[in-house]
């Protein structure tokens, strides 16, 4: 079975496993991340209440209102659902977002999967509507950015996906590529820092020779810029820091991407 970096399945045998809710877990492991494969968006589930051996009842737990804000005659929310299960961070069930109207006519379920291993994001840890740019929008609308959260073994993953609104189709997309980072990484979208204006940055660590797993790491950088033509982020450049930067030992937040700002905005000229 794969695993992602710093991440055990609950059936494998690790004797000094320690996890609590601040994910403190002490060990040396490591499996690169990106041999973990997201689903299209097209290929993620519409409906898992389908599967008749475990029904699944979901809550709402966030809902923003968009018409508004989209200008048009239909009533668009989005809805962040989570299922209405105990202990939730042990089960293997996704979260799931829906756009609707007077019907929930688009629901998306998060989940990535490998060669072996799927991994269902049970939590919505972020739900946001912020721009891309500060004087312009593509496809007329802005971005609806969601944060999945993943929690397994001894660590955490998150996905990111940023939706907007097709008006010739009335349809959301998601117009980023595969996102995950760990509970050691950070994202940031910038929309009015000068120099770097419609750009995703990535920032995940790189587990080094004698290092545990929340100590200090070098970081892996990724570039997205936002394509007119495409209408959708592509990766633009990527690069592993030169420094170290403190991690979970040391901090409860994570900060790389600023500090590599200035290096980030040569790269992207």
């Amino acid at each position: 079975m794969k695993k992602i970096e710093g991440i055990i399945p609950r059936n494998s045998i690790a004797p000094f496993l320690l996890f609590t809710i601040l994910f403190l877990i002490f060990l040396s492991f490591q499996l690169p991340i990106d041999q973990i494969a997201l689903a299209s968006t097209e290929s993620l589930q519409k409906d898992s209440s389908k599967d008749s051996t475990s029904p699944v009842e979901y809550v709402e737990v966030k809902t923003i209102p968009l018409y508004e804000i989209l200008k048009t005659k239909e009533k668009w929310e989005v809805k962040a659902y989570q299922a209405n299960v105990e202990d939730l961070g042990y089960k293997e069930i996704p979260a799931r977002i829906c756009f609707c109207t007077d019907s929930c006519r688009q629901c998306f379920e998060a989940k990535t999967d490998s060669d072996e291993t799927l991994y269902n994001f049970q939590y919505v840890k972020k739900l946001s509507l912020e721009p891309l740019f500060k004087n312009k929008e593509p496809l007329n609308a802005n971005l609806f950015i969601t944060e999945y959260h993943y929690e397994g073994g001894s660590g955490s993953l998150n996905y990111l996906t940023l939706w907007v609104y097709k008006r010739e189709t009335k349809e959301f997309v998601n117009i980023v590529p595969k996102v995950l980072f760990t509970e050691q990484g950070e994202y940031r979208l910038f929309s009015k820092e000068k120099g770097v204006e419609g750009i995703l940055v990535i920032a995940d660590y790189v587990w080094g020779d004698g290092e545990t797993h929340f100590s200090q790491h070098r970081y892996k950088i990724e570039i997205y810029k936002f394509v007119n033509n495409s209408k959708s982020f592509v990766l633009y450049k990527e690069y592993t820091t030169k420094s170290k930067y403190t991690s979970l030992d040391e901090t409860d937040e994570i900060n790389v991407i600023m500090p590599e700002l200035k290096k980030i905005k040569k790269l992207i000229k």
